[in-house]
């Protein structure tokens, strides 16, 4: 019998929790993997919580299951500091090359693949769709940290075709000089 560890970041009674196991529990079924028949599936709920989580880690990974799967960037992490041996599956990762789980999406590497819920190159294409279908939108408030004006900069060089910088200049003066205003998009005029 095949054995599954599913370690996930809710709590055992989060009602979401709850319904992602029994769709992955049928869709499992679906593929002809009965649950108790020829699959076991041993299931931790880490909800949320940094000490529980690592523990379920360790016990998961001691009772040697075949695959683990797990739901979240920290029980990804937690699980890869306890095993580079046992395939792990995770979802609901943001950013699975930047946290270094794996090499790249095309070639992961190692024991660990999956699937992610963000992919930052995808920020420019977002924007260019959101500029298609509604081009008189003003995005959310600037912001002034760093991290976010270098997110907001990325965003904005990688939109098709790129913003000219006067382009990004022109349209921060304006936002900071309008109420409600803000840089993300820029402001169109008709013509």
């Amino acid at each position: 019998m095949r054995r599954l560890a599913l370690l996930t970041p809710y709590a055992a009674s989060d009602p979401e929790g709850q319904a992602r196991l029994a769709a992955l529990r049928e869709g499992l079924e679906k593929l002809g993997w009965a649950e108790g028949r020829n699959i076991l599936i041993d299931n931790r709920w880490g909800a949320l919580e940094v000490d529980s989580t690592r523990r379920f880690s360790k016990e998961l990974v001691a009772q040697q299951p075949d695959l683990i799967f797990t739901q979240s960037t920290p029980t990804t992490a937690a699980m890869l500091q306890e095993t580079h041996t046992i395939p792990i599956l995770f979802v609901q990762v943001s950013d699975p090359v930047g946290q270094g789980f794996v090499a790249s999406m095309a070639r992961p590497g190692g024991n660990v693949t999956g699937f992610t819920n963000f992919e930052p190159a995808l920020a420019g294409k977002w924007l260019e769709l959101l500029k298609e279908i509604a081009p008189r939108v003003v995005g959310p408030p600037s912001y002034s940290t760093r991290k976010q004006r270098r997110l907001q900069e990325f965003t904005w060089t990688h939109s098709k075709p790129p913003l000219r910088h006067s382009e990004w200049r022109r349209s921060r003066h304006q936002c900071t000089t309008r109420p409600n205003s803000n840089p993300w998009l820029p402001h169109t005029h008709a013509r």
